[in-house]
Formats: C-alpha cells, structure tokens, sequence
C-alpha cells in the first residue's frame, strides 16, 4: 500500500472519532465571543436609521425597509448569543 492510502485512511479514522473535552470547551468559547461580537456589531446598525432620520435622508420606503432589516439582524444576533451562552450548571 502506498503512502497516499495509509494517510487518507488516517485522516478519515481521526475524523471520525468524538473530539476531547478541552476542544470542546475551547470551541464552545470562541463560540459566544463570535456571538457577542455579533450582538454588538448589530446593535451598532441601529444607528444608521437614527442618522438618517436626522441628517434628513429618511425616505419612507427605503428607511422603513432598512429599519426592519436591522431589526431582524437584531433580533436574529440576540437569539445567536441566547443559544451560544453555555447552560448553568447548578451544584
């Protein structure tokens, strides 16, 4: 058998097994920074209808459009974090 075989099938053996407990910590982590990171980012769009508002470039079809998609990225952005946020674990 070559080395080509004997390395894919390695490869495809260490996909399969489950990964250790310290990754997945790691990765549950850099999860919820993500989706901080995420909240945030989408909280600060909610300034741009306010200065649209006030600079006067508000058009009733545009800004209304552009409000209720940052609304949505809002709300889909806090439901993100919702579910990121490890579970309590009681003693």
């Amino acid at each position: 058998m070559n080395i080509i075989g004997l390395g894919l099938r390695e490869f495809w053996r260490q996909l399969r097994t489950s990964p250790d407990t310290l990754m997945l910590e790691i990765g549950a982590g850099g999860e919820l920074l993500v989706a901080k990171l995420r909240a945030g980012l989408s909280l600060l769009l909610l300034l741009l209808p306010l200065v649209n508002i006030i600079t006067g470039e508000f058009t009733p079809t545009e800004g209304t459009a552009g409000f209720v998609g940052v609304l949505l990225a809002v709300l889909f952005s806090q439901l993100w974090l919702l579910l990121a946020r490890p579970p309590r674990r009681l003693r």
